[in-house]
């Protein structure tokens, strides 16, 4: 059975909230948006606006529908989540952490990269380099070098030298 649900950008004043999923909840450990599972006889949109409203006591209106992801887990014909992302920068109230996890602010610049993140990069970073031999490790660079004080990413808290380490242990091994 496909698993409905929704995610929402919260986004104000040029910050976006997350929340870090409680131990024990699906995600645990991993910031995200809120949002959750779409209940028997109700839309997405209603959903999200009542998740948001359970896991931050913010009340968001004037939603716009980003799109949907499918999640498979597994080789499978089907996805096993359908998840309708939605974002808003309408909202009333004060963010309340709730059971689901705390609740925090970032910058656009500060939302920390996951290791998977890390890992995807380095293995496709590796792949373009194998197709396109003359891109070195020292011809990678971000747009903040590129175009510094107009683009800022990957932002501040992206560590270059985890991912120039990773790169560098890879192509020593080949």
């Amino acid at each position: 059975m496909i698993v409905q649900a929704t995610l929402c950008e919260i986004i104000h004043g040029g910050r976006l909230l997350l929340q870090r999923k409680s131990a024990g909840r699906f995600g645990e450990g991993k910031w995200n948006g809120p949002g959750g599972k779409v209940k028997p006889g109700e839309t997405p949109l209603e959903c999200v606006i009542r998740e948001v409203r359970e896991e931050t006591g913010l009340t968001v209106s004037r939603l716009t529908e980003q799109g949907v992801v499918d999640f498979y887990f597994g080789e499978k014909q089907e996805p096993d989540w359908v998840v309708h992302i939605y974002a808003t920068s309408s909202f009333k109230g004060e963010p309340k952490e709730s059971d689901e996890g705390e609740l925090k602010w970032f910058g656009v610049d500060e939302i920390p990269y996951t290791d998977a993140q890390y890992r995807v990069l380095t293995e496709t970073t590796l792949e373009i380099m194998h197709r396109f031999p003359r891109i070195s490790l020292d011809r990678i660079a971000g747009h903040d070098e590129i175009a510094p004080g107009r683009k800022t990413d990957p932002g501040a808290s992206f560590d270059w030298q985890r991912y120039r380490g990773a790169l560098s242990a890879h192509l020593a091994d080949a």
